[in-house]
C-alpha cells in the first residue's frame, strides 16, 4: 500500500516482498481499491476507525484531556510555551479537513463495543458519524499467498517500490547500485 508514500523506496534485497496495491492503508480493511475509491468519492473528508486502533487507544481523537495535558507539558518542558502551543495546534489542525468519523464494522469484533467509542470521538471532534462494512479479503489473500497482479506487487530481489501516479499505484523498479 502506498499509504502516504510510506512504502515508496522499500527495497527487496534477498527475498521477494509482497505489498498490496492500495492508495491508503484503509483499503486493506475495506477489501478492495474499488470499495476504497467508492468511499473516497462519496464521502470525502472521512477519517476511518478500525477496531484495533480504537482498542489500542491510538485512534486519532481518542486522547483523553489528561493525555493531551501530559503531551502539552512535555512540549512545554522541551520547547517553551509558544512552541508547545504551536505543536498542539499542528497536531490537531489537520482534523479540520475531515467531516466524517467512520467506524469500520467487523462482526467478529462487535463485542468490543468500539462503535460507541468512535461515536464519542465523532461528537468530541464535531464530525458526522458513519458505520461502514469492513472486509478482510485483501488481508486474507496477502496471508494465504493469493497475490494476483491487480491487487499485489511482488517486489523481486534487486527491486524497489516506486509510485506510478496511475491505477497501478506502485511498481517494482530495478535498483542501480
Amino acid at each position: 500500500a502506498l499509504c502516504g508514500n510510506s512504502t515508496k523506496g522499500i527495497i527487496a534485497r534477498d527475498l521477494p516482498v509482497v505489498i498490496p496495491k492500495a492508495h491508503d492503508c484503509i483499503t486493506l480493511f475495506l477489501g478492495s481499491r474499488r470499495k476504497y475509491l467508492e468511499e473516497f468519492n462519496n464521502h470525502p473528508g472521512t477519517y476511518y476507525y478500525t477496531p484495533s486502533a480504537v482498542e489500542r487507544g491510538s485512534a486519532v481523537g481518542s486522547e483523553t484531556n489528561e493525555n493531551l495535558e501530559k503531551k502539552y507539558k512535555e512540549y512545554l518542558a522541551k520547547y517553551g510555551e509558544e512552541n508547545a502551543r504551536y505543536l498542539m495546534e499542528i497536531e490537531e489542525g489537520w482534523m479540520k479537513h475531515y467531516n466524517y468519523a467512520a467506524s469500520v464494522d467487523f462482526e467478529l469484533f462487535r463485542f468490543l463495543n468500539y462503535h460507541d467509542k468512535v461515536k464519542k470521538i465523532a461528537q468530541k471532534k464535531s464530525l458526522q458519524y458513519r458505520e461502514i462494512e469492513g472486509d478482510l479479503i485483501l488481508l486474507k489473500k496477502l496471508l494465504n499467498g493469493d497475490w494476483n497482479h491487480d491487487e499485489f506487487l511482488v517486489l523481486q530481489p534487486g527491486q524497489k517500490v516506486a509510485a506510478t501516479n496511475d491505477d497501478s499505484i506502485i511498481v517494482g523498479v530495478d535498483i542501480q547500485e
